[in-house]
């Protein structure tokens, strides 16, 4: 491996779940009493319960959440709170929002 990095300058790793989700688009948006409304969707989930209203801890994004988008499957977003890392929130075009949440592997 040192032999790899002495030429190469690198060494190419393959991407884990996590990183993926990283790498995804980001938007930044408010968690509102409905859950996050992105592209006509709502996307909602019972863990977003105690960040409805409340601003992020990121005072330089207007205290809006960290939202990573994958922009050939609208079915999920995954937002990054902050006792749970990237967390999947299914979304629903409908006026009842359908959900599961998962954090992504290796996310803190």
């Amino acid at each position: 491996m040192a032999a790899l990095v002495a030429v190469a300058g690198y060494v190419p790793l393959p991407l884990t779940g996590s990183d993926y989700l990283e790498l995804l688009p980001v938007r930044w948006q408010a968690i509102t009493e409905r859950g996050i409304r992105l592209h006509h969707r709502t996307y909602d989930h019972d863990l977003l319960g105690p960040h409805r209203g409340q601003s992020s801890e990121v005072a330089a994004r207007g205290g809006k959440w960290e939202v990573h988008t994958n922009p050939h499957d609208v079915r999920q977003i995954w937002v990054r709170l902050p006792e749970h890392g990237l967390t999947e929130v299914r979304g629903s075009t409908g006026t009842t929002p359908t959900s599961r949440s998962t954090t992504a592997p290796g996310s803190t």
